[in-house]
């Protein structure tokens, strides 16, 4: 894999192969232009006139991964993926530790791919998984709570939810002042970097934690009554409809007013 640069594409030499259809135009940064070439592919010698260079230097890979679109989709569509899976890092999910480890091997993969340099990367494949009526239930019961709960915080991320229960607690501290020293350091660097006060944060982190409580206790409520009723079901052939059911109530709740 090749990432190059080049000034003038009137004087670029293309690849023999297929020409530029197999190069991937990954847009200009700083008045130079930016390709990728496959690793299956060798560029041919190229004539001053061209500007040409490999790039190869960490600072500028990296310039071009903020600015570059073909990079941008990638890493939203990483982030999708990583979304639609977090599930599967969730405990009790019926999922066992080797699938479990799977999946985190999956995350990981995807992960690199935000990280590294290749704009035209192998994406991994999901796993797979060889399960019963009532484990697909399962898994599905645990994919719709984790839809419910990413509705419920704006389709935050696991990493920036990890972080919800401190900031919480500082919002309580502070408006109760109690706060450590660390707590309302750590508000009045939010605060100042969003233009409100240190006392406005945490009046709108507590309100808002207060609205997840409710929505977290609905979400709780609806996966321990579709997981008794599926665990009810006499036969194989039952557990689609209860659990068609179940959905149902469950994207009711989440279109409720105040959801």
């Amino acid at each position: 894999m090749t990432i190059f640069r080049f000034t003038s594409r009137a004087d670029l030499v293309w690849p023999s192969i297929n020409g530029p259809e197999i190069l991937t135009d990954l847009g200009d940064v700083d008045g130079a232009h930016y390709m990728h070439c496959p690793a299956s592919v060798t560029m041919p010698e190229q004539p001053d006139e061209a500007g040409y260079a490999t790039v190869s230097d960490a600072e500028e890979l990296a310039a071009l991964r903020r600015t570059s679109g073909v990079f941008t989709q990638n890493r939203i569509r990483v982030r999708e993926l990583l979304s639609e899976s977090d599930w599967t890092q969730l405990s009790d999910t019926g999922l066992t530790s080797s699938q479990r480890q799977s999946w985190a091997v999956y995350r990981d993969a995807l992960r690199a791919i935000m990280e590294g340099n290749d704009p035209a990367p192998a994406w991994p494949d999901k796993p797979e998984m060889d399960v019963t009526a009532y484990d697909a239930a399962v898994l599905k019961i645990d994919r719709v709570h984790a839809a419910f709960l990413r509705r419920a915080t704006g389709n935050a991320s696991m990493e920036e939810r990890d972080t919800w229960q401190a900031k919480a607690l500082a919002a309580e501290a502070f408006l109760g002042n109690t706060a450590s020293k660390a707590q309302k350091a750590g508000l009045k660097a939010e605060a100042d970097m969003t233009g409100v006060t240190s006392r406005q944060l945490a009046t709108a982190i507590r309100t808002r934690a207060d609205a997840y409580v409710v929505m977290a206790g609905k979400a709780a409520g609806w996966r321990r009554a579709a997981m008794a009723d599926i665990k009810t079901a006499k036969t194989d052939g039952e557990i689609p409809a209860s659990l068609a059911e179940w959905s149902e109530k469950a994207r009711a709740t989440m279109d409720a007013p105040g959801s």
